[in-house]
């Protein structure tokens, strides 16, 4: 999203699914925040919620890809690197790689320390807009 002036409850029902997630108005807001989704269905003359709260799929996605890469060029460097020769300064990017590796935990860990909360306003919203009440699973 690149509205640095957007803040709140995002989302909505389509076709029986749900999608919420909040928004603040910091200007390093994360795309791959944790989201409400979930099915509605019929229940006895009212509406069930089955939803959980996580990443965005794309977000599953993308971090495969990406460290599926790293890992590619992580053994690349090393078998380059330490095959001797004059290709031995591959070894130089090895520190890259890792703070590669390294740099998506540090930034999940800052951007979505407060993910618990986001949740909170979400179902704060659905219990003012929809009369909306969590019951806990029961599994």
């Amino acid at each position: 999203m690149l509205w640095p002036f957007s803040n709140g409850i995002k989302g909505g029902v389509w076709f029986g699914r749900l999608r919420f997630s909040h928004t603040s108005c910091w200007y390093f807001d994360s795309n791959v925040k944790p989201i409400l989704a979930g099915r509605l269905s019929d229940a006895l003359g009212s509406c069930e919620i089955r939803a959980r709260f996580r990443a965005p799929i794309f977000a599953y996605v993308f971090f495969a890809v990406w460290y599926l890469g790293l890992l590619v060029m992580l053994i690349s460097a090393l078998v380059v690197g330490l095959s001797g020769g004059e290709n031995s300064v591959v070894l130089l990017f090895l520190p890259f790689i890792l703070i590669f590796f390294l740099a998506p935990v540090g930034m999940h860990y800052l951007l979505h320390r407060n993910a618990e909360d986001d949740l909170e306003r979400i179902l704060e919203f659905l219990n003012r807009e929809a009369d909306f009440s969590v019951v806990p699973n029961q599994f």
